[in-house]
């Protein structure tokens, strides 16, 4: 990915994209987004509240660059209220489940209902991410 302008020096705006994670408490969204934008990983981790987000601007192969938003949504039922809010807005929704859990995969269709309620099909898009693959099953 190279910094290069364009022809006749001028780059296009910034576009910007908000993308809401979702899923089950202890999927490992917070793990996920971390080492995306900040290339760490911590064995220990303390539940979302509610909700966090962070900023990473990306520098596309064309050399455009584009803002992410990266919401990270609390897994826990008690939460699950707030999610509608969050969604608005976004253009993509990742939805994370943890391959050692049944029960987190399982959840992933009530996740999905629950995006298509606040979003239409053409204003989102929706990703699906099996993660702790590097755990024993």
């Amino acid at each position: 990915m190279s910094d290069r302008p364009k022809p006749g020096g001028q780059r296009k705006a910034t576009r910007s994209h908000k993308v809401v994670f979702l899923g089950q408490s202890g999927t490992g969204k917070t793990s996920l987004i971390r080492q995306f934008v900040y290339r760490t990983f911590d064995q220990c981790y303390q539940a979302t509240v509610g909700m966090d987000f962070v900023t990473k601007l990306v520098t596309l192969e064309d050399g455009d660059q584009m803002r992410l938003q990266l919401w990270d949504t609390a897994g826990q039922e008690r939460f699950r209220a707030l999610v509608p809010s969050y969604l608005r807005d976004s253009s993509v929704c990742v939805i994370v489940y943890d391959v050692t859990s049944r029960e987190s995969f399982n959840s992933v269709k009530g996740w999905v209902e629950q995006v298509l309620e606040a979003r239409s099909r053409q204003e989102v898009t929706l990703a699906l991410v099996g993660n702790k693959i590097d755990l024993e099953v």
